[in-house]
């Protein structure tokens, strides 16, 4: 969440969001594709081989990941295409597999672009 936050107070970062340039932070099309629900284990692509990697690993810890995927035009959000932004729920997955087990956060985050 704290890198969104980060990503907020930059411009250029947002264009990129906007246009979904960053590997962890998935379009709501996303959704949609087979296999990218990050509520299973199943859907990280971290260390395989032949997968380009779907989440961010951590740089303090290897064994934390976290994946974006926007969710909707936030309720009240504007829709009108003449506005220079959108206000977006986007849903925040944190994975952590330390010591062999799988712990998951799920966390619901506001932001414009």
């Amino acid at each position: 969440v704290q890198r969104l936050v980060n990503l907020s107070a930059d411009a250029e970062a947002l264009v990129d969001l906007q246009e979904h340039g960053f590997h962890w932070h998935h379009p709501r099309l996303g959704l949609e594709a087979p296999g990218l629900d990050f509520r299973h284990a199943d859907a990280w692509t971290i260390d395989e081989p032949d997968a380009l990697p779907n989440c961010l690993q951590g740089a303090l810890d290897p064994d934390a990941c976290m994946a974006v995927m926007e969710w909707r035009v936030a309720p009240g959000g504007s829709l009108v295409m003449t506005d220079g932004s959108r206000l977006y729920e986007n849903r925040v997955y944190g994975l952590s597999t330390k010591y062999g087990a799988w712990n998951l956060v799920e966390i619901g985050y506001y932001v414009r672009y």
